[in-house]
């Protein structure tokens, strides 16, 4: 009967320990996201993990960004904004990120299209800095 109590701690003591090992795998970002052309805060640049549907964030007006449950190695994020250059840069706990304005985007603030039934619209608006 002892043995038995035992067995059955050690076995609990091993899911604990490994519930422990992948939680410690993960990592939470924060980070701003500047313009490399004015050095002010990028609002609304989007913020997600390559190569995961769904896992992402929306720079704030202060350019600021979060995400949690973040592999610690070998996490990739993209940084896309409507105006400026996309950016992929390896995952780190503090991150200060700077985009550059694209080059071949046109110049002015926001664009619509509208489908030719007008039932349909499609809303670009360029992140502000």
């Amino acid at each position: 009967m002892r043995m038995k109590k035992i067995k059955l701690f050690f076995m609990a003591f091993s899911v604990l320990l490994c519930s422990l090992t992948s939680y410690a795998q993960n990592m939470e970002v924060r980070g701003v996201v500047i313009s490399d052309a004015d050095g002010e805060p990028v609002i609304g640049a989007y913020v997600t993990l390559k190569g995961q549907d769904g896992v992402g964030a929306i720079t704030d007006v202060d350019g600021r960004f979060r995400l949690a449950n973040i592999p610690s190695q070998g996490a990739t994020l993209v940084f896309t904004c409507l105006g400026m250059e996309t950016k992929e840069v390896a995952a780190s706990p503090n991150m200060s990120v700077r985009l550059s304005p694209d080059s071949e985007m046109l110049e002015g603030g926001s664009r619509d299209r509208y489908a030719e039934n007008g039932q349909t619209s499609l809303h670009w608006i360029n992140c502000q800095s």
